[in-house]
């Protein structure tokens, strides 16, 4: 997460890599192998890291040692996020593959919400279409953030408020309601400086 003053939403490099499991027919081996590994005792980098070494462009080492630093080590002490972590990602594969005989699964969409809680949660939703994950998380401790940008496929909109002029990377804030109109409501497309260097 790039050092926010409030809260942040977004996917990310790390939750960008679930959209392996995208629904297409033919994918329910994935699904089933994955969740297969989930219950067994290998750890989470190991997937992380064998997802790397599968598909290349999909995480890097920084990717890799960032995850194992931060996310499962100093962040969240004590807020059991490997475990979290495990049960929250194999039960959204079980739901996306509860489609009845003959259907593919559907797709799983990962989000992260970070919010000024002390909790760390993981909510799988199943609507009609994809299974929403949701992983929701304290803020963590800040780090030297990458020079390059991540552009969201995220846009926000809101009333205007004071920390809309604080984010370390300029985004294009749209104003939609009228200059006299009260409260001001705006849209920007999420941008953040990239993940960690770990």
């Amino acid at each position: 997460m790039p050092p926010m003053p409030v809260y942040y939403v977004g996917k990310g490099r790390q939750f960008a890599v679930l959209d392996m499991f995208d629904g297409t027919e033919g994918s329910r081996g994935l699904y089933e192998a994955t969740i297969s590994k989930l219950n067994s005792d290998v750890s989470l980098l190991q997937l992380a890291q064998d997802r790397k070494d599968e598909t290349p462009d999909s995480l890097s080492d920084t990717d890799i040692r960032h995850f194992d630093k931060d996310w499962l080590g100093t962040w969240w002490t004590g807020q059991h996020v490997a475990l979290v972590l495990r049960n929250g990602i194999r039960r959204a594969l079980e739901l996306a593959l509860d489609t009845g005989q003959g259907n593919p699964p559907l797709p799983v969409e990962a989000l992260w919400v970070c919010a000024d809680e002390n909790v760390f949660h993981v909510y799988a939703n199943k609507g009609p279409h994809q299974v929403t994950v949701i992983v929701y998380t304290p803020p963590p401790g800040r780090y030297a953030a990458r020079e390059s940008v991540l552009e969201e496929s995220i846009w926000v909109i809101k009333a205007r408020d004071d920390a809309d002029g604080d984010y370390p990377v300029e985004s294009e804030i749209t104003r939609l309601t009228s200059e006299s109109a009260w409260p001001v409501l705006i849209e920007r497309q999420l941008r953040y400086t990239d993940q960690a260097g770990a």
